[in-house]
């Protein structure tokens, strides 16, 4: 542009000026999809470590007791829910075709523990632990 004196005026004209300004938008959306999945991604996985805590604190406690064949659910905080189901590990094996020939003292269990939060995330432990000398 030039002015009436015949200089050229430095300066952005509005047409310049809006189309910076959507481009610094687009690029600020784009970052910002980024970085919000990012941040859901972060939640999530906390979410899952928690669940998988909380189902190794469940199997902790199952040091001290006597393991029994059978099932058992509960809720702790913040709504989450648990299930421990406790299996013959011989009778397991077997009832999945495998051929099992096992002679101990102490019995073997199938120890599966599912833990699930309020939003459906869940964690699943699953392990053989023997049980008391019969």
């Amino acid at each position: 542009m030039h002015s009436e004196s015949g200089e050229a005026q430095r300066g952005l004209t509005l047409l310049e000026t809006l189309c910076a300004l959507a481009i610094a938008s687009y690029a600020l959306i784009a970052a910002y999809g980024a970085f919000g999945g990012g941040l859901s991604s972060m939640r999530k996985t906390a979410d899952r470590t928690a669940l998988s805590l909380y189902a190794e604190t469940i199997l902790t406690d199952l040091e001290t007791e006597v393991l029994v064949v059978g099932e058992r659910m509960g809720e702790g905080p913040d709504g989450v829910r648990w299930l421990v189901t406790i299996a013959d590990y011989a009778e397991d094996r077997l009832a999945n075709g495998d051929v099992v020939a096992l002679q101990t003292t102490r019995p073997l269990f199938h120890v599966h523990i599912l833990v699930e939060n309020n939003t459906g995330d869940q964690a699943v432990l699953q392990t053989i632990k023997r049980g008391a000398a019969r």
